[in-house]
């Protein structure tokens, strides 16, 4: 089709009947050079990203087949595989694929060719890419993961929950296996409309616990010159104790009691059974607070609570060779603001509030200043939430929308990658 246009293009400049064709022809080429020249650079782009993204993946599988395994990818096999990626487009023309695997390192580097299409109405008649990866053949960098999980009565996923959990027990032993136990660390965060500590953790409260304490504590007071009505921040307990939430506690403006999930934080920990066996155990209750799943989520991995989690050395200080990561799965559904705080449901019945969204996408603020990624995991539930979580999540890329098991376990593979990429590609 291209060839066709192309020649007409040129019987028609080359038509010298009549002054009026001339003139037209040559004002519109610029624009025709200019409209055909972008089209091919978009062609370019999307080359250079597949060829990327192929790169990224041939020196990972070369690194972990070198750590793994007694055997190694041979340079030759390793190339095989890059030039599979592109087997079945014949109009890529992969011209040279270079691997070096030397001083700690694998790298890769490839250089491809396609044909042009209006470009080379211009003389030019080929497009070409070049792509650099490298990855580290020994230890990746540490990884501190939280797994915040919306336990409230909303979150039914339509029975999904087990594809979710097992998902979730896929990427963290995917995450042990390639960083190794003395690089790993995974807590789960259950939330209703408290987070449950865990009855250990006696020393974060003010006072004794009254009787009956099942682990759960009520939100710190913020200052008075602060924005919002509860405190979001990460002082120790040392410095700002918590109240113990009562056995049968209401709500300030609901004759409701406050739900607290049985199942406490646990970990942290680097053996990914014991989350999955937690997470199993986990019974859907209540209506949630989000800013309160955050927060307890931010102190597990902020360098200020370092050694109050039962782990001398966790949180790490070091952030040149540890990175830390929050997963966030929610449907978005509350009513808490309401009964906590007295906000109005701006969104409807069991939608939140305005501010109370805003809170959180203040505190998401907060952590993310401190050095840690937040991923947000939404299920189909409550479209108003969706430009908050957005906001909260580091990139687009940290956001997922959710509806069915397929689309779990592909948000869940997708974070998996971007984490792999980050601890162990270095281009």
């Amino acid at each position: 089709m291209f060839q066709t246009m192309r020649s007409r293009l040129r019987a028609w400049l080359k038509n010298e009947r009549g002054n009026f064709g001339v003139t037209a022809a040559m004002a519109m080429m610029p624009v025709l050079i200019a409209s055909g020249a972008a089209i091919d650079l978009t062609r370019q782009e999307t080359l250079r990203q597949r060829m990327q993204i192929a790169a990224d993946n041939v020196v990972l599988e070369y690194a972990v087949v070198r750590r793994q395994a007694d055997e190694r990818l041979t340079n030759a096999q390793s190339e095989a595989r890059y030039r599979e990626y592109f087997s079945n487009n014949t109009e890529v023309d992969i011209q040279s694929v270079d691997i070096d695997a030397s001083g700690g390192l694998v790298r890769l580097t490839a250089n491809a060719q396609i044909p042009a299409t209006f470009m080379s109405i211009i003389g030019r008649n080929t497009l070409s890419v070049n792509v650099t990866s490298a990855s580290s053949l020994g230890e990746t960098l540490g990884v501190e993961i939280v797994f915040a999980v919306d336990a409230t009565g909303s979150m039914d996923f339509n029975n999904r929950w087990q594809t979710t959990i097992g998902s979730i027990s896929t990427i963290l032993e995917d995450l042990r296996e390639l960083t190794g136990d003395d690089n790993f660390w995974v807590s789960l965060v259950p939330f209703q409309d408290r987070v449950n500590i865990g009855t250990d953790n006696v020393g974060f409260l003010e006072g004794s616990p009254p009787s009956g304490w099942r682990g759960c504590v009520e939100a710190r007071e913020q200052d008075e010159n602060q924005e919002f009505d509860y405190s979001i921040g990460n002082d120790r307990p040392q410095m700002r104790p918590f109240e113990a939430t009562e056995r049968n506690e209401r709500f300030p403006f609901q004759r409701r009691n406050v739900a607290c999930p049985l199942t406490p934080i646990t970990g942290p920990t680097n053996d990914p059974e014991v989350i999955q066996d937690a997470a199993n155990g986990l019974r859907r209750n209540g209506t949630g607070r989000f800013d309160v799943a955050m927060a307890w989520s931010w102190r597990l991995l902020t360098e200020n609570w370092r050694g109050l989690w039962g782990e001398p050395n966790h949180p790490s200080l070091d952030t040149q060779n540890w990175r830390k990561y929050i997963i966030f799965l929610t449907d978005g559904q509350t009513t808490g603001y309401l009964w906590d705080l007295n906000h109005p449901l701006d969104f409807g019945r069991n939608n939140g509030s305005q501010e109370g969204f805003e809170q959180l996408v203040e505190l998401c603020s907060e952590v993310k200043e401190d050095r840690i990624a937040i991923y947000m995991l939404q299920v189909e539930g409550n479209p108003a939430s969706e430009p908050f979580f957005r906001q909260c999540a580091t990139s687009d890329r940290h956001y997922h929308f959710v509806e069915d098991a397929e689309d779990v376990e592909g948000a869940f593979a997708d974070i998996f990658r971007t984490i792999d990429e980050e601890i162990r590609i270095l281009n």
